[in-house]
């Protein structure tokens, strides 16, 4: 592993390229860093320039690798990040299998396309009285726990929960 001012570049054995290590506000991130050694270094320096210039962490994610970010970020952008997350003790994979076909179904619902930063409680009382008129009051409100967790799981990295707002 070479080691860099600001982050580490290094090679797995198991994958061709290089990846990349560093720390943004305390936070680790591991990337993958390019084909080459020269541009995982330039991201690192691409990297390194925008937290000197203080740009808050998920600005920096969103303008070297791409991620969606702050006002920009979805639902629909959110659940393959929570289906994706690792869990201290994984359920029985039938119940994880449920649970992923049935967070696909909810973000297909028309407000998952908007960013988290225009959702209100309102945009949410609409969609449950929509819900309970197409399915029974219990299903609509385990729906809505579901999409409140992936919120609460979010919530440390990117915004608040909109449906507590």
């Amino acid at each position: 592993m070479a080691r860099r001012g600001y982050g580490s570049i290094w090679t797995r054995p198991d994958r061709e390229g290089f990846y990349i290590s560093f720390i943004i506000s305390r936070q680790r991130h591991k990337r993958f860093g390019g084909p080459s050694r020269a541009h995982a270094r330039r991201l690192l320096a691409r990297i390194e320039t925008l937290v000197h210039d203080r740009r808050p962490p998920d600005e920096i994610l969103h303008l070297v690798f791409g991620d969606a970010c702050g006002p920009q970020i979805t639902f629909r952008d959110l659940v393959p990040l929570y289906k994706a997350r690792t869990r201290e003790n994984p359920p029985d994979p039938e119940v994880v299998h449920a649970e992923e076909l049935h967070l696909d179904r909810l973000a297909k619902s028309s407000w998952a396309s908007l960013p988290i930063s225009e959702l209100s409680p309102v945009t949410f009382q609409r969609w449950m009285d929509a819900r309970c008129k197409a399915t029974s009051p219990p299903t609509a409100n385990r729906s809505l726990t579901q999409v409140s967790a992936v919120f609460k799981w979010a919530s440390s990295s990117w915004t608040g929960n909109p449906i507590d707002a």
